[in-house]
Order: structure tokens, then sequence, then C-alpha cells
């Protein structure tokens, strides 16, 4: 993702592009900014990790929505181990990686676990700072994106750490921190048991007749995409439309504009909008848009009206309080096992509209309750809501 500021260079003695950004930045709130180096202080790692063993590193967080997805096998060096005695990681550490995804929550289901030493690890300061807040800051849209700033120039992790520790955070009373903890608090939790299964080899002998080779020969267990029910059962799916007016095409300056989603929207990487056209497809509130091309079907459920790309599905489910829950469905560990299985391969994976509307959805996965689905979108544009709502 890429920053861009405008500035004027006449007062400034440096030209430097990463300390022009820096001082460019601005959070969305008047509030006091503290050094994150004075909020809270950074933990050793202390223990060595055996090749086999699985550990955490940044590659294993889902740089969209936050999930620990998978532990990478073949790390050697330093980590931090979590839960213990000493200096151990503890419930309430924060790891922030220095690359460009999300901060990780150490919580209690990762007691026993191995995380690389690639994170900064901090434990903050509770007299100061509430530790749901600081992740909460460091993950929303503005934080992520004054972490790439401050890091943009670092040469390795030493230098990252420093310019991280740096960092100038929102930081205002606890009380103010503690009235946003409870909607803080419940997206972590929900972050959590969508982590998947490492990578294995298998082999085994099947009789192709009768079903699509694809699925035979993508996994050990092809029956999983027998399970459930179509999705189509459940809703109508349909493909968005190509929303951007030819060069040749007149535009009457009257015309409605509307907000457009395409994959890199669904992505959390680019805002736009699009004049509504005769033959555009409008999304409206309580659709569920899903992504065409990529390794994850990056499910949002829709808020207001939009204008759907050629790069999205639009799924207009038979009733609409079924949306989040087909959302969160689609982007849970299951979901995305099954999304990679009928992927299409290829250099970029694509997911075909026949196998869209046959993607099979678990029988109960439509039954929970809208309190329990999880968060479905971009995890730095609900922080950034919560914390700043206005």
């Amino acid at each position: 993702m890429s920053n861009w500021v405008l500035t004027d260079l006449r007062s400034k003695r440096t030209w430097d592009i990463g300390s022009l950004a820096i001082d460019e930045f601005a959070w969305p709130a008047n509030q006091p900014l503290l050094q994150l180096g004075e909020v809270a202080h950074t933990l050793s790692a202390v223990e060595e990790a055996e090749p086999d063993f699985p550990v955490i590193t940044p590659l294993s967080i889902d740089s969209v929505t936050g999930v620990l997805r998978r532990r990478q096998r073949g790390y050697i060096g330093a980590a931090f181990r979590v839960g213990g005695f000493g200096r151990a990681l503890q419930p309430g550490d924060v790891l922030v990686p220095s690359t460009n995804v999300p901060a990780l929550f150490v919580n209690e289901t990762l007691t026993g676990s191995l995380a690389s030493a690639q994170f900064l690890a901090i434990r903050p300061d509770p007299s100061v700072i509430d530790s749901h807040w600081l992740w909460g800051v460091l993950n929303s849209r503005s934080g992520r994106s004054l972490r790439r700033l401050v890091t943009a120039e670092s040469s390795g992790k030493l230098d990252a750490t420093a310019a991280l520790l740096r960092m100038k955070i929102v930081v205002p009373s606890l009380d103010e921190q503690r009235s946003v903890a409870y909607r803080l608090v419940a997206v972590e939790q929900r972050l959590r048991g969508q982590e998947q299964e490492g990578p294995t080899t298998w082999w085994r002998v099947t009789d192709l007749r009768g079903q699509q080779w694809r699925f035979a020969l993508a996994s050990a267990n092809p029956s999983l995409m027998q399970e459930g029910e179509p999705l189509s059962n459940y809703c109508e799916i349909v493909r968005g439309r190509q929303s951007r007016p030819r060069e040749d095409q007149p535009m009457n300056p009257s015309t409605d504009m509307l907000p457009l989603a395409t994959g890199m929207y669904l992505a959390g990487r680019r805002d736009e909008a699009a004049p509504v056209l005769p033959n555009s497809l409008i999304a409206e509130p309580g659709d569920v848009l899903v992504a065409v091309i990529g390794e994850r079907p990056l499910a949002q459920v829709v808020s207001q009206p939009m204008l759907v790309s050629d790069t999205v599905y639009r799924v207009r489910p038979s009733e609409r309080m079924l949306a989040p829950a087909i959302a969160s469905f689609l982007n849970s560990a299951i979901g995305l096992a099954r999304w990679r299985f009928l992927a299409l391969d290829g250099t970029v994976p694509q997911m075909r509209l026949t196998d869209l509307r046959q993607f099979p959805v678990a029988a109960d996965a439509l039954e929970v309750q809208a309190a329990e689905v999880l968060p479905v979108g971009p995890l730095d544009a609900q922080l950034e809501s919560i914390l700043w709502p206005n």
C-alpha cells in the first residue's frame, strides 16, 4: 500500500521523503500523544526454536483480517514463549511486526506457543494505557499507516524497532480508553480460533471415474467439498460489471455517484467512487460482497448502496438476516480452505461464478446468531470506526 502527502518544502530543513511524510501525518482525534516506548516496555526473546517446531511469524497473520492463519515450520533462531515464568510473554502483551501486517494480541489461547524474534514484543504499562487500546491503535487504519511511514527507511530489525518505539500514538485518559474497551475486546476475541493446520504431504489410491479430478487431486479428503448445501440455495449470486465509462463516452454532470466496490476495496486498499451508468450493478445494504480474484473471499456485508465492479460478486441472501453469517462462514478457516479448493489454478487464483454458486456451506453455519459471527471486512477499518467514530 502506498502513502502520499502534499507539503510545502520551502520551510523544511530536509527533503527526506520519510521524514516529511511523518511530519505531515495526523491522527483523526486531537488527543494526547506519547511515544510507544513511553507507554510500554520491550521484552527479549530468550528461547531457541527447533527447526520443526511450528512458530508464529509475521507471515502467519492475515494482512487484512488480522487472523492468525498458519504457523511456520523451519524457523531457526530466537523466539518468545507464551506463558510460564520469567521473561515469557503473558496475556495482554502485543507482538508488533515491522512489516505491513497487523499486530498480534497475546491471549490465553496462545499459551505454550513460540513467536519469532522478528516481532517487537511489548508489554503495556497498565497505569498509562489499556492493552486492548494499544492493540487497537496500532492496528487501526491510521496506526498502520503511521507504522508503514516510520519503518519505511529502516535497514533492519534494529532500526525498525527503534523507529517504532519513537512513534507517537494517541493515549487519552484511561477512562476514555475503557469506554470503548468492551468493543475492542469483542473484535479481538472473534479473531481467535481461525488457525489452519500446516501443509502436509499425502498420497492415496482413488478411482477418478465419476468425480472431478481437480477435487480428487487437490486434497487427501475431497469429500469435504460434498459436505453442506450449495451457497446458491441461500442467495442470488451475480458478478459485477465494468463501472468506469469509456473515454469516448460523454458524462452528464448530473450523473449520480456511488462508492465503488472493487477487489482492492475489499482488501482495504482503495476507496473510490464512480458514476451510476445504465448497466451498473448496485449492491444494497444487507448484500454480501465477495472478491472474484485472490486466495481469500474477503467477504463483507454492505452497509450503504455501492456500485459493484467486475472484480466482485454480489451475493444477495434470500433472507437479509443471513448476510453476516454468510460473510462470516466464507471468511472462516473452513470457508477459506474450501475457497482455495475451488479457486482456479494459475498465477492468480480466481473463483468462477459456477463454483461460487456450488460453494458448500456447512449445515449449521447459518444458524449462528448475529452476535456470535466473526468480524468481516478489513480489521483496520473496523478499529478506526470504533476508536474514532466521528
